[in-house]
Formats: C-alpha cells, structure tokens, sequence
C-alpha cells in the first residue's frame, strides 16, 4: 500500500524533495567545511551574495517604487 501511494504520488513531489535533498546537501557541506565563512578569500564571494541588510533600504523607501504611496 505504501510502495503504490508513493508511486502515484512521486511526480507531484518530486520537486520537492529535490530541493528538500539540495538543502540538506548545503546544510552538510556547511558544517563539514566551516572554514567556509572564516577564509578571508571566501569573504568576497559571501559578501556578493548576501550584501549588509544596514545598507539597503528600508521597506519604506520602496513604496513609491511599487505604486503603494
């Protein structure tokens, strides 16, 4: 009973389980290299990607941007 829910079922959850799976990878991969936010040559390419929330605008600002003012 099982084996044939989770046949009927797999299309529809695929994709969640792919990323349930990705993130899971990620979350391993951090914790077995955590050298990978105390290398400085890392730094650039963490700070790319994540830049200071202090230096973005607050959520305020874009209101005239999206139409709500």
């Amino acid at each position: 009973m099982l084996i044939q829910s989770l046949k009927q079922h797999f299309p529809a959850r695929f994709p969640e389980w792919m990323m349930a799976g990705m993130l899971s990878s990620w979350g391993a991969y951090v914790v077995l290299h955590p050298e990978l936010f105390t290398d400085p040559r890392s730094t650039t390419a963490l700070t790319t990607t994540a830049p200071n929330p202090a230096a973005a605008p607050s959520g305020n600002a874009l209101l005239p941007w999206v139409g709500l003012t």
